[in-house]
């Protein structure tokens, strides 16, 4: 499961637990859930310096076999 693509600036977010999937779920942030705050979302790139210190920068990259590759940064704040 992986929401990474539809996660827009206010949205809360939480990691996956699973070993196999590193993705993130969107989740309602008055919940206990909710792990990060998504400040920022950076399309086109992959590169983790675009988020201000003190976020986490979740960097996804998805290869497509005929089409070029797509990147997206995260800038997430923790909640708690």
């Amino acid at each position: 499961m992986d929401d990474a693509d539809s996660a827009k600036a206010g949205d809360c977010v939480k990691k996956s637990s699973s070993a196999l999937d590193d993705g993130l779920a969107v989740v309602d942030c008055g919940t206990a859930e909710a792990q990060y705050k998504v400040a920022g979302v950076h399309n086109g790139s992959s590169d983790p310096s675009v988020c201000a210190a003190g976020q986490d920068a979740y960097v996804k990259t998805v290869h497509r076999r005929r089409r070029a590759d797509t990147a997206m940064v995260l800038c997430l704040t923790p909640t708690k």
